[in-house]
């Protein structure tokens, strides 16, 4: 398949896997920037514009257009996404509580457990994008007083001006997505990197990605 028509499926795509997702688009951009390089803005740029809620897609195409040799930041992108090692965290960590970790939305599991771990499709300083299944199990959690694990894979922590854009973006967007604050009942989250505090965020997400202005700039300019 040409890498266009690959990335017009990616951005059109409904999977509910944003790690395989964005690890494609990072394949498929790696192979435009070596037969098209010049196309690779535009590129990017629509598939943030179509895939907002997807942390992950705009990790790999911050990366791609910041780098010195995008085909092979692609390659590296790609590979970062499928050995990411943040649900053997939770898993290993789920041990040590009685209960275990729930993932599930459904409120009689949920009471059960103790702790739910809510994944998020992309998380900012402040406020997270989650899908219908975790915002149900974050209200569930809630409710019922059960400690929460936020879990954010390879891609979904992003700096503040990509959040800033991803945040207007995604109330219009196809993908079903919500925009909440973080609580500040968050017990633990798990990145890449291990477990974390809460009031480590914001330096987290802060040095999570570039923020290349060639892939921000028409939203960043219509808000100004």
């Amino acid at each position: 398949m040409h890498p266009v028509e690959h990335l017009r499926a990616i951005a059109r795509s409904a999977s509910d896997d944003p790690t395989d997702l964005a690890a494609s688009a990072a394949l498929a951009l790696g192979e435009l920037a070596r037969i098209d390089p010049a196309a690779l803005v535009a590129a990017a740029r629509r598939l943030v514009e179509r895939q907002p809620a997807c942390g992950a897609i705009w990790w790999v195409a911050a990366r791609v257009l910041a780098a010195a040799d995008p085909e092979s930041e692609c390659e590296a992108a790609a590979e970062e996404l499928w050995a990411d090692p943040t649900f053997g965290y939770v898993e290993a960590a789920s041990l040590e509580v009685p209960g275990g970790v729930s993932s599930s939305w459904d409120p009689a599991e949920i009471a059960t457990a103790g702790a739910v771990g809510v994944e998020v499709l992309a998380i900012g300083a402040a406020a997270m994008a989650l899908d219908p299944r975790s915002s149900r199990s974050l209200i569930a959690a809630s409710d019922l007083g059960v400690q929460v694990w936020l879990v954010a894979p390879r891609g979904r922590m992003l700096p503040s001006r990509i959040w800033s854009v991803l945040e207007r973006m995604v109330p219009g967007a196809r993908r079903q997505a919500t925009i909440e604050e973080v609580p500040r009942y968050v017990e633990r989250i798990f990145t890449p990197s291990g477990s974390m505090e809460l009031a480590e965020l914001a330096s987290a997400c802060a040095s999570s990605c570039p923020e290349p202005s060639e892939l921000l700039a028409p939203w960043i300019s219509r808000k100004t």
